[in-house]
């Protein structure tokens, strides 16, 4: 899928409050590019299924953040681990934490 800027628009108006970012997935020779997707930020109710499966099934967890915010050829992504992997590796880069700042006292 072609990554215009009326698709980029109309995903940010789809997904209030998350960042959209477009990636760039590299193909197995890690040179030539295979896709490029967009992806938003995972809210705090993905995050939270996502958690649910840490412990006990990180490779579902992993897809649960995949599925819920790769949001242009998500098929492709799913049924190629290269891509998979990648894809998760970029919306992890957008969790949005923030480190607070803290004062012992």
């Amino acid at each position: 899928m072609e990554i215009t800027k009326e698709l980029i628009a109309s995903k940010k108006v789809e997904n209030p409050g998350c960042k959209i970012a477009k990636v760039v997935l590299k193909a197995d020779d890690e040179k030539s590019v295979a896709l490029e997707i967009l992806v938003r930020s995972p809210n705090r109710q993905v995050i939270s299924e996502a958690e649910k499966w840490e412990a006990t099934n990180p490779g579902k967890a992993k897809e649960i953040y995949v599925k819920s915010c790769v949001l242009t050829d998500v098929e492709k992504v799913v049924a190629d681990d290269n891509l998979f992997y990648q894809a998760y590796f970029a919306i992890t880069d957008l969790l949005p934490f923030q480190k607070p700042e803290t004062e012992i006292l």
